[in-house]
């Protein structure tokens, strides 16, 4: 993924948050001029280092880039304040965006020019690749921050009462798909709707989805993990 689109990113998840609405973006790599006084949090977002490690066990190797942010802080605030701040600002870029990890500094104070500021490093993994291969669109809306994705087809299967053995089971002879979807943010969903996997050369629809379960998950960093099991009854291919 390109830096100036993930940058974009960050801002764009900074200021989906309403506690974070009045937070201005700037980008340290262009030029733009900045309040003088500050008036309200302000948070620079710009470039750091790239890295690029192989693996030598034959699996893709692992690329991260490291983006620099600094939050400086409006006349009269407090470091206890820009501490919260940066906080919810870290909370809202990794739920928004794929982290590897999010470094909060201690706030600084500069004499110099008398401002008080929290320098914020985030590192991403570069997801190009799986972001080209396939997407993922629930009622032609596309879904961000896919963690996994599994379908399984299964025979839609009838149980019928039988003499003295209790209960057997009839195939209907139609097919149905059970679908596992693990995502980053919660998703809006209606009674009825239908999944489309695009892939670069084609496209498979699956049609009557029902959400059968949801499940939430807390890992022990703090990143919350939605998934969802869902049954298709077909699906066509295009």
């Amino acid at each position: 993924m390109k830096p100036d689109i993930v940058m974009k990113d960050i801002a764009a998840a900074v200021k989906s948050k309403a506690e974070l609405s009045s937070v201005v973006c700037i980008y340290s790599n262009k030029r733009e001029i900045s309040q003088n006084p500050v008036c309200s949090f302000t948070l620079s977002i710009g470039l750091g280092k790239s890295k690029y490690l192989k693996n030598y066990e034959g699996s893709e190797p692992e690329i991260s880039t490291e983006f620099k942010l600094c939050l400086l802080a409006p006349f009269g605030a407090g470091g206890k304040r820009v501490s919260e701040v940066a906080l919810w600002i870290s909370e809202a870029i990794r739920e928004n965006l794929s982290v590897s990890s999010i470094e909060i500094q201690e706030p600084q104070y500069n004499e110099t020019n008398a401002s008080l500021f929290c320098d914020i490093k985030v590192t991403v993994e570069d997801i190009s690749v799986a972001d080209t291969a396939c997407s993922v669109y629930i009622d032609d809306a596309l879904v961000k921050n896919v963690v996994s994705f599994e379908i399984e087809s299964e025979e839609l299967l009838e149980k019928c009462p039988s003499l003295l053995n209790g209960y057997s089971y009839e195939n209907t002879g139609k097919n149905g798909f059970f679908i596992k979807l693990q995502t980053r943010t919660a998703l809006k969903l209606s009674d009825t709707f239908t999944l489309k996997l695009c892939f670069e050369n084609s496209k498979e629809i699956y049609k009557e989805c029902k959400v059968s379960h949801v499940t939430r998950e807390l890992s022990k960093w703090g990143n919350l993990r939605f998934s969802y099991e869902i049954k298709a009854k077909e699906v066509c291919y295009e």
